[in-house]
C-alpha cells in the first residue's frame, strides 16, 4: 500500500458520507469553467506572480453550494480558504535563481526571499527564515528542507495566482460530483493512478491502477457498479487489432492465434460467428481496409485477467484484472486504452460482495450480480488538500491548461 497516497486521500475525505444521488456523466475537463466569481476577478487583477503587490484572492462564499455541496467539496474549499489566508497576501516579488543558500548566508537574494515570505527585511538567513521556508515547502508540496534552492525559487516565481487557478480548477471538478456520495463507494483518481474503497468515513482499502494513455484518456464519470464478470473475454480494440495483432498473425499464421487464444468474429453482435483463419484477409486488416473483431479467450494470458467490474457508461470503460503486473511498479501508469487495470482485483471483489464471488462453471463471461449497486466516481485531481496545505500532482493528461 502506498502510505503517502493513502494519507492524501484520508486528508481529503475525512468526513461523513450520505446517501447517493442519481449517477451522471461528468462534464469534460477540457470544458471546465473558469475560476468563479471573486476568484476570477482577483486573479485577473493580480496577474501571474510577476507583481510586487500582494495578491488578494477570495474563495467562493459558502452560500453558493449550501444545499448541494458534498463533503469532498467542503473539505477542499476549507483547505483553499486556509491556503489563501496563509499565502495569498504576500508580496509577489520575483527572486533570482542562483546557488543554494542555507542558514548563515546573507545578501540580496536572502533579503528578497524574506520579503517574498512576509518577514522583516534583514539581510541574514536566520532560523526564522528557515522555519518559514520549511512551512512553505510543506504547503506547496515541495521537497522538504530549510534551504533556498532553485526549486523553491521557481515556486515563488510562479506566484500565488498560479496555485489559486490550479486549486480552483480542481474544485470545479469536485463540484461535478453528486451532493450525496453514498455510504460505500469506489473512487478512482486518474491523475495519481489510484483506486480507493470507502466504507463510511474510512478508507477500507486502496490499490494502484493503470489508466489510459494520454491519447486514450480514462474519462471522468459517475456510475454504479452492478456486477462482475468472471472468466471474461478480452475484446481487442480495433485499432490494436490493426496496428499490433494483424501483423503478428501474418508472421505467425494460425499457430499464433491458437497459442495466444485469439479468435476472429464475424461482427460485434451477441450472435457473432467465430471465423476460421482462412476466412479473414489479414493483410486488409493490417492496412485498415477491414475492421475486424478479435477477442481473446479466458486464460492465463488474457488481457482482462480473471475478472472485470461492470458499470453502465457511455464510454464503454470498466475496471479489470490484468496479467501485466509489472506495470504497477512504475511511478506513472498510463498504458491502457481507457479502461482501468487493477493491482488487487480480488480485494475489490471481496469488499464489494463481502465474500469471494464464484460461478458453478468455468465457462467464459460468467456474470455475478451485486445485491446492491455501489457508486463509482472516476475523477482527475491534480491538487488535493494535505495536512500542511496542498499536494500538487503532474498534469499527466494536460487538462489544467492554466
Amino acid at each position: 500500500m502506498n502510505t503517502r497516497l493513502d494519507t492524501r486521500m484520508c486528508t481529503l475525505l475525512a468526513c461523513g458520507l450520505m446517501a447517493l444521488q442519481a449517477p451522471a456523466v461528468l462534464a469534460s475537463d477540457g470544458a471546465s469553467p473558469s475560476p468563479s466569481g471573486a476568484i476570477a476577478a482577483n486573479i485577473s487583477a493580480t496577474g501571474t506572480g510577476n507583481d510586487t503587490a500582494p495578491q488578494q484572492v477570495e474563495w467562493p462564499e459558502v452560500k453558493w453550494v449550501a444545499e448541494t455541496e458534498n463533503f469532498l467539496q467542503v473539505r477542499f474549499r476549507n483547505a483553499a480558504e486556509n491556503f489563501t489566508a496563509e499565502w495569498g497576501n504576500l508580496p509577489q516579488e520575483r527572486v533570482s535563481q542562483g546557488a543554494v543558500l542555507r542558514e548563515g548566508s546573507a545578501g540580496p537574494r536572502v533579503v528578497a526571499v524574506r520579503r517574498r515570505l512576509g518577514l522583516p527585511e534583514a539581510g541574514i538567513f536566520d532560523a526564522n527564515l528557515g522555519d518559514r521556508i520549511s512551512t512553505y515547502r510543506a504547503a506547496h508540496d515541495l521537497p522538504a528542507g530549510r534551504h533556498i534552492d532553485n526549486t523553491l525559487i521557481r515556486s515563488f516565481n510562479l506566484g500565488f495566482a498560479h496555485y489559486a487557478r490550479l486549486i480552483d480548477r480542481n474544485l470545479q471538478r469536485l463540484r461535478r460530483l453528486p451532493g450525496r456520495l453514498g455510504n460505500r463507494f469506489v473512487l478512482v483518481d486518474s491523475a495519481v493512478q489510484q483506486l480507493s474503497m470507502f466504507d463510511g468515513q474510512q478508507i477500507a482499502g486502496s490499490m494502484k491502477v493503470v489508466v489510459g494513455k494520454a491519447s486514450d484518456q480514462t474519462p471522468s464519470l459517475v456510475g454504479e457498479i452492478d456486477r462482475v464478470v468472471l472468466n471474461p473475454y478480452w475484446n481487442v480494440p480495433p485499432d490494436l487489432t490493426q496496428s499490433r495483432y494483424a501483423a503478428r498473425v501474418l508472421d505467425g499464421g494460425k499457430r499464433y492465434l491458437d497459442t495466444r487464444g485469439f479468435e476472429a468474429l464475424s461482427d460485434w453482435s451477441d450472435t457473432a460467428r467465430v471465423l476460421g483463419y482462412d476466412e479473414v484477409n489479414w493483410r486488409f486488416v493490417a492496412s485498415g481496409e477491414r475492421e475486424l473483431r478479435l477477442r481473446q479467450r479466458p486464460g492465463p494470458g488474457n488481457g482482462m485477467g480473471t475478472i472485470k467490474f461492470m458499470f453502465a457508461n457511455e464510454y464503454g470503460v470498466y475496471l479489470h484484472d490484468t496479467p501485466s503486473k509489472a506495470l504497477f511498479d512504475r511511478s506513472n501508469r498510463l498504458f491502457s486504452a481507457g479502461c482501468v487495470r487493477l493491482e488487487k482485483p480480488w480485494q475489490l471483489a471481496e469488499w464489494l460482495f463481502g465474500f469471494t464471488p464464484t460461478t458453478p462453471s468455468s465457462d467464459p463471461e460468467q456474470s455475478v450480480n451485486l445485491p446492491e449497486t455501489v457508486p463509482i466516481y472516476m475523477v482527475y485531481l491534480t491538487a488535493t488538500p494535505s495536512a500542511d496545505g496542498f499536494d500538487f500532482r503532474s498534469d499527466v493528461y494536460g487538462r489544467d491548461i492554466l
